[in-house]
């Protein structure tokens, strides 16, 4: 089928098509089709209802919102269920559905898990978190509840999850982090369980599921109230590999884990800073069968007995152990048998209280191990040191059987022979728990290889040691938890480290101690293999080396180290290398990147910038008003900075001179050059215009006259004032005309009349001051002449010549006469 894609965000109410038009989660699910893939965007989703997944979907968290940009860690799709509802239940048709990347916070389960519930067959749950979630359930599950088979949890957190007291007589359970209900094949892989808390058994994983299986997993802080700080096994089988148990707490029994009437194995893992408040601070048994190997118990603590481990009615099988520093106060420092131990290659060191106290009708086989300064319980009445009778502990009512072991004291019941009593296993150095056989140790080939096969489930021949190495190395096998090896391993650079770069060039070669050496030879050169440094040299039995002279500057240098006892040399030993440092030099010149040199008009309060030099620890800058001045700064150190803003500002208009000086513990920059750069000239408010048409007194100015000034170059415009009296503005008065340089009054000014103007510039600064007023009169407009009279000949003159010359008076404003002779 089709797989789709459905986009989701917080608080989003769209179709889910894309990021641009998100779903909200509740519907996305709703919606979905088998094998869709459901994308949430980071953010925080509210649950206030129960989601329930009724199909097989994929839903992945941690996507940015943009594009396919996904990381769970970075962005966080987080399902908050405000500590009110049981989050997320998938249901029997979930069955192949994934989760991935989603985040779980502060659910709240009373029936089902607070956050994640699963009824659905192989689903896969990969990179989660679960983070404060809480459930009163009578089966725990704060986080998870799985009531399904071949469910894979991977990779995921859970932190801080808790499972409160609930009112019920009995039959409550805990697993604050997971709970398997009677389902198979659960796997839970590389995930850490951080503080979980249960007030029932179970502090956070209560397993009661045929074949789980834990992988690579870390249990630390994690408590109950009951039994298994880490881990309650009810009835069916679990395997535990490659894990770690540290800082669990019981306060009854089983810091670590608890077995009950499980069948339960655990292999390569490491169980330390355990405590129980009862019995049994790593690991209390109880019916049924326990197989440990490869395991080691340190630092773990019981109020009463078993230090590490209490087994109170188990049948417990361990191979190739270390139980170290364990404390019981009452007894069993490490181990409590109440039942059926039987154990080969064991290290007992420094536990308290006896390392092993047995009880009453108990079976006790120990094979090949080492028991050594341990104390003993005076109190007990076959107090000792190794091992030790419980009270009541009849010898006639005891299987002890105590073979092919290293032990401080002889037992004083049971069948033992064979043992090397009373002596020094010779470890590397137990002070910082190397307990590795020196080439001298009396353990060396001690061993018998048919005493660990009728213990351990891996003959021999094919099984390793504690440390991984190579069970049978000689017709037989070591005492102890170690198996020494005649063959040399390598040794490897412990200073500089391998790949290092930058290292000094006097530096000191040191490598990691190879316990069973009894010396080393070196070679050092500058190419692959090479020897041209030191070839071959023959150290002697130290971890270090001095070369005499300096190793060459900014140069990979190869180095070998072979370590060497009187069996041979160690073979195949890895060259490793190291890039030795470039010795300072004084750094090179910078220049400015800001103002540039040579840039002009820049701001009175520029801030000074420059590129960086990488070599450089420091910069001194000198600024001055002529070159090579420092009036203004003088070789002033800013420190390693790379911009400078001066306390006051340069002056205007201005050539600043200014030189910057790198510097580091080499020294300073040398023949770096001057740069420079202009500052601005402040802007000031404009001079004054004047008229140029008409200009200042002219007369007879026509009425509809355009007035026109000169252009002031610094105004960013002009104002006008035009009255009939002086200081007059009844034409205009201090009108913005704008950045133009004429002006045409809308009507035409009154003839025969004195105009007085006034023209202000301005612009950002301000208007022109003390502007003088100017004028100009306008025409008088042209009239009809008025009558004239005869003066020659005057009115009514007689006798007058025929050829008489009429004369009249002279009119001023008169272009020309009309004479007119009336008609007779």
């Amino acid at each position: 089928m089709a797989q789709n894609s459905i986009y989701v965000a917080p608080n989003s109410s769209g179709n889910g098509t894309s990021w641009q038009n998100p779903s909200n989660i509740q519907d996305a699910i709703s919606n979905a089709s088998t094998n869709d893939t459901i994308k949430l965007k980071e953010g925080v989703y509210m649950i206030s209802t129960t989601l329930n997944i009724e199909d097989q979907l994929n839903i992945l968290g941690g996507y940015s919102g943009i594009g396919n940009a996904r990381d769970p860690h970075t962005y966080n799709s987080i399902l908050d269920g405000g500590n009110q509802v049981s989050m997320v239940h998938m249901t029997i048709q979930s069955n192949e559905s994934t989760i991935d990347g989603v985040y779980f916070e502060k659910g709240f389960g009373t029936i089902y898990a607070g956050g994640l519930t699963i009824y659905g067959s192989r689903v896969k749950v990969l990179n989660c978190v679960f983070r404060n979630n809480v459930s009163e359930s009578t089966i725990g599950s704060a986080a998870v509840n799985i009531r399904a088979d071949e469910v894979l949890i991977e990779n995921s957190l859970f932190e801080n999850n808790q499972v409160i007291r609930k009112d019920r007589p009995e039959g409550n359970m805990g697993g604050a982090a997971i709970h398997i209900r009677h389902h198979d094949n659960t796997r839970i892989v590389d995930c850490e369980f951080i503080n979980n808390t249960s007030y029932y058994s179970g502090g956070a994983i209560s397993s009661w599921g045929p074949n789980t299986s834990i992988e690579n997993c870390l249990f630390a802080g994690n408590h109950t109230q009951e039994d298994g700080g880490a881990i309650y096994i009810n009835f069916d089988d679990l395997s535990v590999t490659n894990c770690v148990f540290t800082n669990n707490t019981a306060s009854e029994n089983g810091g670590a884990l608890f077995n009950n009437n499980g069948q339960l194995k655990v292999s390569k893992s490491v169980l330390k800073d355990n405590s129980a408040s009862s019995y049994g601070g790593g690991l209390y048994g109880k019916f049924n069968e326990i197989s440990l190997s490869k395991v080691s118990f340190e630092n773990n603590q019981a109020s009463l007995q078993g230090g590490a481990i209490y087994c109170s009615s188990s049948t417990i099988a361990i191979t190739d152990a270390i139980f170290w520093n364990n404390k019981a106060s009452t007894g069993g420092g490490a181990i409590y048998n109440g039942e059926i131990i039987t154990l080969s290659n064991i290290d007992f060191i420094g536990n308290n209280n006896s390392a092993f106290l047995i009880g009453p009708f108990t079976t006790n086989t120990l094979y090949n191990s080492i028991f050594y300064n341990n104390t003993s319980l005076e109190s007990l009445p076959g107090a000792a040191p190794d091992i030790a009778l419980q009270e009541f502990a009849n010898p006639n009512s005891l299987s002890l059987e105590i073979v092919q072991n290293i032990l401080q004291e002889s037992p004083i019941h049971g069948i033992y022979h064979d043992n090397l009593i009373g002596i020094d296993p010779y470890f590397i150095d137990e002070s910082t728990g190397d307990f590795n056989l020196q080439h001298a140790s009396p353990a060396i080939d001690a061993g018998k290889v048919l005493l660990y096969n009728s213990v351990s489930d891996v003959n021999a021949g094919i099984s390793e040691d504690l440390a991984g190495n190579n069970r049978l190395t000689a017709n037989n096998i070591d005492i102890g938890a170690y198996e020494y090896s005649s063959i040399l391993n390598c040794t490897k650079l412990s200073s500089p480290l391998n790949n290092s770069a930058d290292v000094a060039i006097d530096t000191d070669i040191q490598w990691e101690a190879i316990a069973e050496a009894t010396g080393y030879r070196i070679s050092i050169g500058t190419t692959s293999g090479g020897t041209d440094i030191a070839d071959n040299l023959d150290v002697g039995d130290v971890t270090s080396y001095s070369h005499p002279s300096d190793f060459p500057e900014d140069t990979t240098i190869y180095v070998s180290i072979t370590p060497y006892n009187e069996a041979g040399d160690a073979t195949a030993c890895s060259e490793e290398q190291f890039t030795t440092e470039k010795l300072l030099e004084a750094p090179s010149c910078t220049q400015f990147i800001s103002p540039i040199d040579g840039e002009s008009d820049v701001a009175l309060n520029a801030v000074l910038q420059w590129e960086i030099i990488t070599d450089a620890s420091g910069y001194r800058i000198s600024l001055g008003t002529t070159s090579g001045g420092t009036d203004i700064a003088d070789n002033l150190d800013v420190g390693n900075v790379t911009s400078y803003s001066h306390p006051s500002d340069f002056p205007e208009d201005t050539t600043i001179y200014m030189s910057i000086t790198p510097y580091n513990e080499a020294g300073d920059a040398t023949t770096c050059s001057e740069e420079q750069f202009t500052t601005e000239k402040l802007l000031e408010a404009p001079p004054c215009t004047w008229l140029i048409s008409p200009i200042d007194g002219e007369s007879d100015v026509a009425l509809n006259a355009v007035l026109q000034w000169d252009t002031v170059t610094e105004a960013t415009g002009y104002r006008i004032s035009i009255g009939t009296i002086s200081g007059g503005t009844d034409i205009a008065d201090n009108l913005d005309v704008g950045n133009v340089t004429s002006y045409s009054h809308p009507i035409h000014f009154p003839e025969d009349t004195t105009i007085y103007v006034s023209i202000t510039p301005y612009n950002e600064a301000g208007d022109a001051t003390t502007c003088s007023e100017e004028q100009f009169t306008t025409e008088k407009l042209l009239e009809a002449p008025s009558c004239t009279q005869f003066i020659s000949p005057i009115d009514g003159e007689s006798d007058v010549a025929l050829n008489a010359v009429l004369q009249w008076e002279i009119i001023t404003f008169c272009n020309g006469m009309l004479l007119q002779k009336p008609l007779v």
